[in-house]
């Protein structure tokens, strides 16, 4: 097989529309075996830049938030996600009552039942987007955002995993896939069983021969 894999596409979703969400849009999407999320963070680095450079000519200054072409010439940003919360979401930090306060003080944008993808990713919308001008890597993710994602083995809390925001957008997922076929297959089954569908056997079956350390991104 291929080592590394992109794709470009077309992508419909069946789910809500405003200012920064399309029910259609062009994805990329890139896979690579034997890398890591530091490789990707510097792939979409790269990219982004190259492309920046490319259509320097034709870049629209955004007057609010004073992004220009040289913001993209230095490398960017990079900062934990924790810290990033603690500064512009919650100053006690982002923790198990996290939730909990944000319904206290949010109670128009955050109620009791949302599921925890959703609800820290209304926040990350809300709160931490707008405050990102500059391209950012936001990394190490908490942990319950994606099943499939590979957790920090020293600290199981947080993910492998990292957002790339630039002009107050978010713009990149880049994530390491998780490789143990133990814990793929507990994943898989928790999430048939709370989709109540029977889970994929044939890539269960799969899983027998092993998958190789697996990082990717999706930009769209």
């Amino acid at each position: 097989g291929c080592s590394r894999v992109c794709e470009i596409t077309t992508s419909f979703r069946n789910e809500g529309m405003d200012s920064v969400h399309s029910p259609e849009f062009t994805l990329l999407e890139a896979y690579a075996t034997d890398a890591n999320i530091n490789d990707m963070m510097e792939l979409v680095e790269g990219m982004v830049q190259r492309a920046i450079s490319a259509f320097k000519e034709h870049f629209l200054l955004n007057t609010e938030s004073s992004l220009s072409p040289q913001a993209f010439d230095k490398m960017f940003e990079k900062i934990n996600f924790q810290d990033v919360y603690t500064r512009y979401v919650d100053s006690k930090g982002f923790d198990n009552a996290s939730f909990t306060r944000l319904c206290a003080q949010y109670p128009d944008h955050f109620t009791s039942g949302l599921p925890r993808f959703t609800w820290i990713m209304k926040a990350i919308e809300k709160f931490i987007a707008p405050r990102l001008a500059n391209p950012t890597f936001v990394t190490n993710l908490p942990s319950g955002l994606s099943p499939f994602v590979r957790c920090d083995p020293d600290q199981p809390t947080i993910t492998r995993r990292a957002f790339f925001f630039a002009g107050h957008s978010f713009i990149a997922d880049l994530y390491e896939d998780e490789n143990d076929s133990e814990l793929i297959e507990i994943a898989m089954l928790e999430q048939a069983k709370i989709n109540e569908r029977e889970p994929n056997q044939e890539y269960l079956n799969l899983l027998a021969f092993g998958i190789p350390p697996t990082a990717g991104i999706g930009m769209g």
